[in-house]
């Protein structure tokens, strides 16, 4: 089965003042939307200026499906602003509690909207002559309103900075996240940013361990979201985001990243799991004064959220000699980039210690480590030849067969050449394992034993 869709992936709007579009299906009954769908939608402010707009009509799309709304990025558009992420919507809404179950998304620029089906069948067992899946969306390009932000503040274009505790082109919206939000951190102030409304600091202050079970009425938070804070420091003479975090985050699969900027590339370090009481984190901020949390959750299990608070503060400039790491020596454990500890030894030089967290503590789990894990850049010593001896003090991973290493530590030259990954190796027996230049080539319960 096809399904109904008939939308394509450039299709233009600038004629006329508002309107309505959809996928074809449009959440309307006995019809469904076509799988490996993509269309995009683009929508041009007026030529008189003012701010562009859209609502959500009708929604009921299927997991690993999605309608994503942004702004900007579109060349030749007002503002030649960058694209962001305004909302990533997936989910069954009913058609009474629409539009008001999500805010209006607007903007100053173009608004662009994606939608996207993966291959999976829904429409056989799903849609009858008294269901439908689908999306519809009301679009406005005339008298859309400015500064309509339900006493939050608004910026000189008109849109509203919703501050991290709602959302929405208006800051009605704060039962989850949506996209991007703006916070402005002022000096001597500290801002409060959360997940959902119900991600308060008290419900994620907990000692019981057991504290949430699925199926509880503990108001976890969606599936599929993706949301951005944007820490703004610009007008501060600070060059540190403080984040004091609390959280409750389904571990590995969803994540709170700690940014200095707005991208994955800047990324400081990567919350998952749990945590009863807080911690604190000074991620440093950007060129451009500016820091940003961004949450992500998959498709499947959900917990409680974060809650968290956020001032300005300086770094102090030295480095940490207590297996401590960050700016201000705030963390127990490695963080995505690292600085080299000062270390002395007796007689022996050494340019400095690498370690992967303080010694009261268990290497914490690392669900970004595709993107990096923890790294230190090593320079050699100014006497040196340039190459760099690297004595191994404490080598404990959880151990994997060689062709399924998950924990290992990557040993590259900035100049190129050849690449050393250094593992833990399980095994039952010696004979055909334990065999690379740094094993000793016998098994001892049930590992590999290294090279001293």
């Amino acid at each position: 089965i096809s399904g109904h869709s008939n939308c394509t992936d450039n299709i233009k709007i600038s004629d006329y003042p508002n309107g309505t579009f959809g996928d074809g299906a449009n959440a309307l009954p006995g019809r469904s939307y076509s799988n490996k769908q993509h269309c995009k939608w683009t929508i041009f402010p007026s030529v008189d200026g003012g701010l562009v707009e859209v609502r959500v009509q009708r929604l009921k799309i299927w997991s690993g499906d999605f309608v994503r709304i942004y702004s900007g990025g579109v060349p030749g558009c007002p503002g030649n602003k960058p694209r962001t992420l305004m909302a990533q919507l997936s989910g069954m809404y009913e058609n009474d509690k629409l539009p008001d179950a999500l805010p209006p998304f607007r903007s100053s620029t173009c608004i662009v909207v994606e939608f996207d089906s993966d291959g999976k069948q829904e429409f056989g067992y799903a849609v009858n002559e008294d269901f439908g899946d689908g999306f519809e969306l009301f679009y406005s390009r005339a008298g859309v309103p400015k500064n309509d932000c339900n006493g939050k503040h608004s910026d000189p274009d008109g849109l509203c900075l919703c501050d991290g505790t709602s959302w929405g082109g208006d800051c009605s919206h704060n039962s989850f996240c949506l996209g991007s939000t703006r916070v402005k951190i002022e000096e001597g102030k500290t801002n409060v940013v959360l997940s959902s409304v119900h991600a308060t600091e008290k419900a994620l202050s907990f000692e019981d361990d057991n504290l949430f079970i699925v199926g509880q009425d503990k108001h976890p938070y969606p599936n599929d979201l993706d949301c951005t804070y944007e820490l703004d420091l610009g007008e501060t003479s600070f060059n540190l985001a403080k984040v004091e975090l609390y959280y409750d985050i389904e571990e590995t699969y969803d994540l709170l990243r700690l940014q200095s900027g707005l991208d994955e590339n800047t990324t400081y370090y990567v919350v998952s799991g749990r945590h009863s009481r807080n911690e604190t984190f000074y991620v440093p901020v950007d060129e451009s004064g500016k820091a940003s949390l961004h949450f992500t959750t998959d498709d499947k299990g959900r917990r409680l959220g974060f809650y968290a608070k956020i001032s300005g503060e300086n770094s102090q400039g030295s480095t940490c000699e207590d297996d401590h790491f960050g700016p201000r020596c705030e963390s127990r454990y490695c963080l995505q980039w690292n600085t080299i500890q000062n270390f002395a030894a007796g007689s022996e030089t050494f340019a400095g210690r690498v370690i992967s967290q303080d010694q009261s503590s268990s290497v914490r789990a690392m669900p970004w480590a595709q993107d990096g894990g923890c790294t230190w850049e090593i320079e050699p010593m100014g006497d040196s030849t340039g190459v760099l001896r690297l004595v191994i003090k404490s080598f404990e991973l959880e151990p994997y067969p060689e062709k399924a290493v998950g924990d290992k530590v990557i040993f590259t030259s900035l100049s190129g050449g050849p690449v050393t990954e250094l593992f833990i190796e399980s095994c039952e027996y010696d004979e055909g394992t334990c065999t690379f230049p740094w094993q000793t080539g016998e098994c001892a319960k049930g590992r590999c034993v290294i090279r001293s």
